[in-house]
């Protein structure tokens, strides 16, 4: 797919010694290659071409045309613009992400780096949510496929590497609806990639990706102005940032007088406890994730129910002081994509394992808010 110009180039810095070697010839093709090409996804096939001819040849030494420490030179740049990934700090990087806190990106398309990645024929649409954490990014990603009836919510963090340029991906957090193999997909292992702003686009590449049977992916992105998160949106995410442990995203949640009712907790003869406001329903989240060293969550289906923005969500739970799982719901009252009230009841019996020696895991209170 190279340009003619890019092949005679190559021809023409090759050796021109007819016994020149064909890994000479090599070197120097895929060199001019990459300084040649535009697509980040081809720059980085070339780098990993390059690299492996240079360790792979003994005749390194014998090339006339070109200098050892001009091809090395070349390895480690980041694909795009300079400024964003070929000199770029850790610090520079999250400096250079900063404006983009708190914004929300529509999916506008993707490429694998041997074929396009074509997901029109599935309906998908995405949405990407981006917020400043822990010196890194985390990225929401509210997908749907709607040939298939198919919506996930996926959460990842993603942190400035040591090497220029290059950024630690980590998936922190799957839900999908309905509970299935296929909606729910395969969760990403942690990757290298690149998070960076490319014109008017925000651009996300991870390598060795499941998107493209373990190929790199490139995802692009256009801005749009922020607008409050959908009925379902909002129980997704209630569900991802209880799998991830995060008080506060799950706060954040709740509108600023929003209320969470533990009814399964109280004594017959008493009221309920209730938890009101978001400083409140954060410490109440803070003390259950401290009373246990892990947990699992798993939501299994949302259902609305008849009352405009109120929904009943079903779900199983299991930690480290349990002998089994067990099963719960929330009941829901949504407005303006904020939770303004959340019931919760437990809906099968509660078994502690007696096998678990720390008391304070024995003694906490077992709740669906956990």
């Amino acid at each position: 797919r190279l340009s003619g110009g890019t092949a005679q180039s190559a021809a023409s810095l090759a050796p021109r010694n007819s016994a020149a070697s064909p890994s000479s010839r090599l070197l120097a093709f895929w060199t001019v290659a990459l300084r040649n090409t535009r697509s980040d996804l081809i720059k980085h096939a070339l780098r990993n071409l390059l690299k492996r001819t240079l360790e792979a040849t003994a005749e390194v030494r014998a090339i006339r045309g070109l200098r050892l420490y001009f091809l090395l030179a070349l390895l480690p740049c980041a694909c795009g613009p300079a400024s964003l990934a070929r000199h770029e700090s850790r610090q520079t990087a999250r400096r250079s992400l900063e404006s983009i806190d708190g914004t929300r990106w529509s999916w506008v398309e993707a490429e694998c780096i041997d074929r396009p990645l074509d997901l029109f024929d599935r309906g998908f649409e995405q949405e990407l949510r981006v917020e400043t954490r822990n010196q890194g990014l985390l990225l929401t990603f509210d997908n749907s496929f709607m040939s298939e009836g198919c919506e996930q919510t996926i959460i990842m963090a993603a942190t400035p590497a040591l090497e220029a340029g290059r950024w630690q991906i980590v998936e922190e957090a799957r839900v999908a609806l309905p509970l299935d193999e296929a909606c729910f997909g395969r969760p990403e292992k942690v990757r290298p990639g690149i998070v960076r702003l490319s014109g008017e686009l925000l651009e996300l590449i991870i390598y060795a990706s499941d998107w493209c049977r373990g190929f790199d992916v490139r995802f692009a992105y256009r801005s749009v102005p922020n607008a409050p998160l959908t009925d379902h949106q909002v129980m997704r995410h209630y569900a991802a940032h209880f799998i991830r442990r995060d008080p506060r995203s799950i706060a954040r949640l709740f509108a600023q007088t929003g209320s969470l009712i533990e009814l399964s907790a109280p004594p017959a003869d008493a009221e309920p406890p209730r938890h009101e406001g978001r400083q409140a329903v954060e410490a109440f989240f803070q003390r259950i994730f401290a009373s246990t060293r892990w947990l699992a969550f798993r939501l299994i289906a949302l259902e609305k129910v008849k009352a405009p923005g109120n929904y009943m969500a079903t779900w199983d739970y299991m930690d480290a002081g349990l002998e089994k799982p067990f099963s719960g719901r929330n009941l829901f009252i949504l407005a303006e994509g904020e939770i303004y009230q959340t019931e919760v009841q437990i809906t099968t019996e509660i078994v502690e394992s007696m096998s678990e020696k720390d008391e304070n895991l024995l003694s906490s209170p077992k709740s669906a808010g956990r």
